[in-house]
């Protein structure tokens, strides 16, 4: 992915703060020289960067039943050893999940290239689904990921999770701030059980809530504006386009624009402020890009 071009183009549409985070390790490492110029490079073009994560968590809806969550920390600018534990947990987890389902894979006659797969520090479902090769000789992609290797599917194996409140703590710890990110993705339109996981989350130190991202439905947006506003001493309010390919952020970006003057328009503004700051997340390493809005006092 070419940064200048990525810099260039968000600097047009007036972006100012640039958040950049990855899937359970920095997305921007501010010990790393490489990453060092980076976040010169965007300052350079006019915008500050902000460090932060997304952590895979668990958290348990009833009975022996648990689900992913995924919680965001920004504003992560050095590491601790909580931090760095949990990178490493995370990490050793995703390696031993690729692993076994490519074990699974192998079993099944397919052909993997392996030594490809290795190459990513950060490896993901789709990393496997695209270094295999099926009966046909086509390589793998979406169309295998989703055939084969989410929950419940036949070469699905679950990785190692931290738990909710431990993730927040971590981020608390580091005085990031903590976000529940896009929860109706996560738990459906299941709104008891959105309202009972949000005051869990918010006892144990969550901080924001994603509550408009392009593909939310009106009724999920009120839910989430009514739980906000109940909690607004005590919440930021994030919106974000849930982009995850450098395309979609071509393709979106007007509609993340349409996301900040929605905003404006229905004055959902922290403490009053008359002001945003957007906050787009970057992730140099496996190519997620993600985008939030915080408002923020003057």
């Amino acid at each position: 992915m070419c940064l200048e071009i990525l810099a260039s183009v968000l600097s047009i549409f007036g972006f100012t703060e640039i958040a950049i985070t990855d899937h359970d390790v920095l997305g921007l490492d501010l010990r790393k020289f490489r990453h060092r110029a980076i976040k010169q490079f965007f300052h350079y073009m006019g915008m500050e960067i902000i460090p932060g994560i997304e952590l895979s968590c668990k958290f348990p809806l009833g009975g022996n039943q648990e689900k992913e969550f995924h919680i965001v920390g920004l504003g992560i600018y050095h590491v601790n050893d909580l931090l760095m534990e949990a990178m490493k947990f995370l990490r050793e987890g995703r390696e031993k999940r690729a692993k076994e389902i490519v074990n699974r894979i192998l079993e099944a006659g397919y052909e993997v290239d392996c030594k490809r797969i290795g190459k990513n520090k950060n490896i993901t479902l789709l990393n496997i689904a695209e270094n295999v090769y099926k009966n046909d000789g086509s390589r793998g992609g979406v169309e295998f990921l989703e055939k084969y290797l989410i929950s419940g599917k036949k070469f699905y194996y679950p990785k190692e999770l931290l738990g909710v409140k431990r993730a927040i703590e971590i981020i608390n710890s580091l005085e990031g701030i903590a976000s529940w990110a896009h929860p109706f993705t996560t738990l459906g339109k299941r709104k008891c059980e959105i309202e009972r996981v949000f005051e869990q989350f918010l006892n144990f130190g969550m901080e924001a809530v994603e509550v408009y991202t392009r593909k939310q439905t009106i009724e999920g947006v009120e839910i989430l504006e009514g739980l906000c506003e109940r909690h607004s001493y005590r919440l930021e309010c994030f919106a974000g386009s849930d982009t995850h390919t450098l395309l979609d952020i071509f393709l979106y970006v007007e509609r993340l624009l349409e996301l900040f003057r929605e905003m404006e328009k229905k004055n959902k503004v922290q403490n009053g402020s008359e002001q945003f700051v957007p906050y787009f997340c970057y992730s140099d390493l496996t190519y997620e890009l993600k985008s939030v809005i915080i408002f923020v006092d003057n």
